[in-house]
Parts: structure tokens; C-alpha cells; sequence
């Protein structure tokens, strides 16, 4: 067993049960369907979860060579993973009688998941750095993060259902343009 199988055992069970647990709420929803209002605003905050899952997932892969086993990056990677599992624990109601509209549960409780996917992502750069330096996080990069950050932060603070569909629209694309947007910035920056 390498290093990395060793270490993603542990966090990536956590986050096979965080991609469960938004899925089954989704499945719960979709079982619901004739008795609530599904409205938008739920399904893409757990399509949101779920891109931003599983781009931890790639992450995750992408710096296997560099883990090594010992108690602080096992707890560092657990605490990741108990974030996002909590996050889509949250994403869909348990209780769809207390919520029948999931636009105003997704308004109830969106401060929350943002909150805790902005924290994950923090976490992640701060990964990053210890196990890279500084230099790893490219102008790019820090673009792309304060891009996310600043869409998350509207996200919650706003009380508009429409602006947070825009708003959950652009951070689910997110996932492709930002890393185009960071090769122009880098690519402009090394050419520069």
C-alpha cells in the first residue's frame, strides 16, 4: 500500500460519505417532489458541494508524491473532510414537512455551507503552501481564490433569490473558467 492509499483511506472514505449524504438528499428530494417546491437554489448549492468535492478529490491526487503518514496530515485532511461532510449534511432538508419550499431552506442555510466550502478551499491553499512554499500559490491561483471569495461572500450576504441563483450559477462555473483565467494571469505574468 503506497503512502497516498494509505493516507486518502482515511479522508477519502469521508468524503465518499459527504458526495453520499448530497446525493441522498437529493434522492429524498426528488422523492418529495409532488409535496414541496424544488425551486433551483438547493439542487445547484448541492451540485456546488459536489464539483467543489470532488475537485479536493483531483487535488488531493495531484499532490500524492508530497503526503507523507504522520498525525498532523492525517488530522489536517480529516478536518477538511469532516467540514464538507457537516456542509452537505446541511445542503438538503432531513425534514421536508418543516421545509416545503427549499428556496427558503437554501435561504436558512446557505451562510452556513458557503461559510464552510470558502473554509475547506482556505484550508486547502494553506496545504498548499506548507507543502510547497509560498511560491506554489501563483498569482493565478490567488486570482481564482479571491474570485470564489468574493462570489461566495455575496452568496451570502444577499437576501435576493435571484441574485443568489447568478451568484450559485457563476461559482458552479467557477470550476472552468477560473482555471483558464489563471494560465492568462500566470502565462501573462511569466511572459511579463
Amino acid at each position: 500500500m503506497s503512502i497516498f492509499e494509505f493516507v486518502f483511506s482515511l479522508f477519502g472514505l469521508v468524503l465518499g460519505l459527504s458526495l453520499a449524504e448530497v446525493l441522498a438528499g437529493f434522492a429524498r428530494t426528488v422523492q418529495a417532489r409532488a409535496r414541496i417546491r424544488m425551486g433551483w437554489l438547493t439542487p445547484l448549492l448541492g451540485l456546488l458541494l459536489i464539483i467543489d468535492l470532488v475537485s479536493f478529490w483531483t487535488g488531493a491526487w495531484r499532490e500524492r508524491d508530497a503526503l507523507r503518514i504522520a498525525l498532523d496530515p492525517l488530522l489536517f485532511a480529516t478536518l477538511i473532510a469532516g467540514i464538507y461532510y457537516v456542509a452537505a449534511s446541511l445542503v438538503f432538508p432531513s425534514d421536508h414537512d418543516e421545509w416545503p419550499d427549499l428556496d427558503d431552506y437554501f435561504m436558512a442555510q446557505k451562510k452556513i455551507v458557503v461559510i464552510a466550502v470558502m473554509g475547506c478551499n482556505l484550508l486547502v491553499i494553506a496545504g498548499i503552501v506548507l507543502l510547497h512554499g509560498g511560491a506554489a500559490m501563483t498569482a493565478g491561483r490567488w486570482a481564482g481564490y479571491a474570485l470564489f471569495t468574493a462570489t461566495a461572500l455575496l452568496l451570502i450576504l444577499t437576501r435576493s433569490k435571484r441574485l443568489s441563483l447568478v451568484l450559485l450559477c457563476a461559482m458552479v462555473s467557477y470550476y472552468w473558467l477560473v482555471p483558464q483565467l489563471g494560465a492568462l494571469i500566470d502565462g501573462g505574468a511569466a511572459a511579463g
